[in-house]
């Protein structure tokens, strides 16, 4: 019933030409189709992602519980970065503009990066 009842919004019932109309304005506004700053955001969250996620794995690393040396840990912190380094690269498309992403991601490496070299050499 609930899946009836949302038929009306999600346009299955409007007719052919209002919704080719629809698709175009969402394209003249830019919100549809090829957008060129996808290509910027992907590689700018490659590269900056993966310090994210060497330095968080490495935060785990020095303050979760146990030592480092212990084999399920370092396991455990090798097979994380993946997951976090993949999970930044796709939650880059919800930023509007490439600066403000750039502008987190850049901060985000110098705040973590900070705290791991306090947790390795300030005690």
């Amino acid at each position: 019933m609930l899946a009836l009842g949302l038929l009306p919004f999600s346009g299955v019932l409007d007719k052919p030409g209002k919704v080719l109309a629809k698709k175009k304005k969402r394209i003249q506004k830019g919100l549809e189709g090829y957008k060129p700053h996808w290509w910027i955001k992907s590689l700018c969250a490659v590269l900056f992602g993966l310090p994210i996620a060497i330095a968080i794995a490495g935060l785990i690393a020095l303050w979760g519980p146990g030592d480092v040396v212990v084999d399920d840990k370092s396991q455990f912190v090798m097979w994380l970065i993946t997951p976090v380094w993949l999970t930044l690269v796709s939650l880059v498309y919800l930023f509007i503009s490439v600066r403000r992403m750039l502008s987190l991601y850049l901060g985000l490496n110098l705040v973590l990066f900070t705290l791991l070299w306090v947790a390795k050499f300030g005690g």
